[in-house]
């Protein structure tokens, strides 16, 4: 797609048009503003659906919600304004939230919405004034609710669209505020604060909902209350602006997660808008450059390049404020563990013409990690190359009742996985062992496995039943001492391209693998929370652990230079 044509190099700030959400993301995919790789995503994202064959931009509706802040008050540097001058980005987001259309219903396409966004990033300047015009635009009797886990929380939004009210000539003439909520009297509209304690949600039909704070929040209770309540009237939204926490097992590392496997176009959720604006993995959290991915609004002066560096100093010597920096100002989750796997460093070792059927009667190496329950068990088996690397096929088994029970983006990796023959479905609730022992033994058969290793302390018996039929089992303990080699062994295969594999379940476990390092510097792979899988990846680490590898081939250093001839 050409878009050049959004450029538009005549506008200004002072131009507040629907016209600069395209310009927002023009100048983020052509480098002209500084942007991280999911702003750049979302950006790529806003030009696939204006291009789309279901969906289409309205240019009207993305104006009117533009025209609308400029009803509302902002205050800054201690002076209230009298009304809103929308940053690029801001006006980025609105416009594709009420800008995108269904061209079959012609209703909205985002529903939902989660935007991390860095302090003083106006979160609640954009909260408030979305939530004053959808109870303006919705219909009879609209409901508006901010929520939190306590009610104190949730009225600090609700207080900032009452300030927001009372300031303004033209919205004291539309809505009341009371002490407790704020009415629309014409339509009988209201908006109220509300708790996670409380039950005044139960039965509602909210127009829109606002989670608030939502990086503070641990579990999804609060979240499944609000999202319950969606889908009942036309154009309903539920609205998360926030920033990044400390909470790494939360609402919010989830909701992060899930927005990266969208952007990158991994599973489909076209109902769901994401911006998130974070440093990017590796960059150098002192160097001001990286400041304006998380700070979006820094290009602007907003927040203030002189206060930033100021915190970095400070952030600097204090473990403290370091943390804040990371979580307020860069944008990004602060963990007790370290990420492991460089996902485009992954990605560019998959091999899309690798075919199992090359390698039948071939030697290898066969690592298994078995589920203990309704979890994903993993075959890895391992073909040593002669670079000194190795190709790897991946046989991953689920029972059919845990992608029912799975979370809604779960279900489509795993549905996605099966069509594309990287995820086998068994019926029931559990994978039995009889059918793992015919499985291993058809492998035996296909192929020449030298060792099939396996965690003695969940397939024992099954092991002891298949040695006696001389197939070569291994007990492998999943201990640190075992496993530290052949992670870091896996790392540096990747890292070389000397990897290969080809399957999407193998991506979706690195995504959620950690490496967790102890006192000695030995090295063992986890996960953050228990619904992440991992399982391709351990069964990986266990083949490698007794693998014997080719010898690398060395390079002839003159072979790489001129010869010179004396």
């Amino acid at each position: 797609m050409d878009i050049a044509k959004y450029a538009y190099p005549e506008l200004t700030l002072k131009d507040q048009t629907f016209k600069w959400c395209h310009r927002y993301a023009y100048d983020v995919l052509n480098g002209l503003i500084p942007a991280g790789k999911w702003v750049k995503l979302a950006a790529e994202r806003h030009f696939r659906d204006i291009n789309s064959e279901n969906w289409y931009f309205d240019e009207e509706s993305a104006q009117e919600i533009v025209d609308f802040f400029g009803f509302i008050p902002c205050k800054m540097d201690n002076v209230v304004y009298p009304s809103t001058t929308l940053l690029p980005w801001q006006i980025f987001m609105l416009c594709c939230l009420f800008g995108m259309k269904s061209k079959e219903d012609g209703l909205l396409k985002y529903n939902y919405c989660y935007a991390q966004i860095a302090r003083k990033g106006g979160k609640s300047t954009l909260s408030g004034g979305i939530t004053l015009f959808k109870l303006i635009k919705g219909g009879y009797a609209p409901q508006a609710f901010s929520a939190a886990t306590t009610r104190e929380q949730a009225a600090i939004l609700w207080n900032a669209a009452k300030i927001m009210i009372s300031q303004s000539p033209k919205l004291r003439t539309i809505f009341k505020v009371l002490q407790n909520e704020i009415r629309l009297p014409h339509k009988q509209g209201i908006f109220r604060p509300v708790a996670s304690q409380s039950h005044t949600l139960d039965g509602k039909e909210p127009t829109i909902s606002i989670l608030d704070e939502a990086h503070a929040i641990v579990d999804r209770n609060l979240y499944e209350v609000l999202e319950s309540a969606m889908g009942t009237i036309p154009d309903q939204l539920f609205l998360i602006i926030t920033t990044a926490g400390f909470i790494l097992d939360g609402l919010c590392t989830q909701l992060n997660r899930d927005g990266k496997a969208v952007l990158e176009q991994q599973v489909n959720q076209d109902s769901y808008f994401y911006l998130i604006a974070e440093i990017d993995e590796g960059d150098d959290p002192w160097l001001e450059e990286n400041w304006y991915k998380a700070n979006l609004g820094m290009a602007h002066g907003l927040p203030n390049i002189k206060t930033l560096r100021a915190q970095a100093e400070m952030a600097k010597i204090s473990v403290e404020k370091k943390a804040g920096w990371y979580t307020k100002r860069l944008n990004i989750f602060v963990t007790g563990t370290d990420s492991w796997l460089d996902m485009d460093e992954v990605k560019a070792c998959r091999d899309k013409s690798l075919n199992i059927d090359d390698f039948r009667g071939k030697e290898c190496y066969i690592g298994i990690d078995k589920s203990q329950k309704n979890d994903i068990t993993s075959f890895a088996l391992l073909f040593p190359t002669p670079d000194g690397g190795c190709s790897v096929f991946l046989r991953n088994y689920l029972p059919e009742y845990a992608v029912q029970n799975a979370s809604v983006l779960q279900q489509q990796i795993y549905k996605k996985s099966a069509a594309l023959g990287n995820l086998i479905l068994i019926p029931g609730k559990t994978i039995r062992d009889e059918y793992l022992i015919e499985e291993i033994r058809r492998l035996n058969k296909e192929f020449k496995p030298k060792v099939i290793a396996f965690d003695p302390w969940k397939m024992g018996e099954i092991a002891e039943d298949l040695e006696f039929e001389s197939v070569p089992m291994l007990g492998m303990g999943q201990m640190m001492s075992n496993m530290s080699e052949p992670s870091t062994k896996l790392e540096a295969l990747i890292k070389e391209n000397r990897f290969k594999y080809d399957c999407n379940i193998f991506e979706y476990c690195a995504t959620n693998a950690i490496l967790k390092v102890n006192g000695q510097g030995n090295v063992r792979i986890e996960k953050e929370v228990y619904q992440n899988k991992i399982d391709a990846i351990v069964a990986t680490v266990i083949a490698l652990s007794c693998a014997t590898l080719n010898k690398a081939p060395e390079i002839n250093p003159y072979l790489s230079r001129p010869v010179l001839v004396f």
